[in-house]
């Protein structure tokens, strides 16, 4: 991974929130950025901080949804299911949003 896009992401992850050093995600970030910079498709900074908002957007709705009187443990499961089993979902719910703009700007 290219450390240069993998600072680039990590500084404009931390303007808009927080999240441990070693997180998964972020070299995920990183390397996907890189995959796409290797391919000629940069992603702005500006883009990426509104996916970065969007994504906090999603996270606070997530995280709404637990029960606030849960024994943690049973906040963590429920968390972790709801990810894993909506991620498909959210994806799918981007596609439509797509094709729906994609059909709105061109009519």
């Amino acid at each position: 991974m290219a450390r240069s896009a993998s600072r680039r992401a990590w500084a404009s992850v931390q303007r808009t929130g927080s999240c441990s050093t070693g997180a998964v995600s972020r070299a995920v970030l990183g390397e996907t950025l890189d995959t796409l910079r290797s391919l000629g498709e940069e992603v702005s900074h500006e883009a990426l901080l509104g996916y970065a908002a969007l994504a906090e957007r999603t996270a606070v709705l997530d995280l709404d949804q637990l029960d606030p009187h849960a024994d943690p443990v049973d906040q963590a499961e429920s968390a972790l299911l709801r990810t894993v089993l909506l991620e498909p979902a959210l994806l799918a719910l981007r596609r439509l949003a797509q094709e729906h703009e994609s059909a709105r700007r061109n009519t």
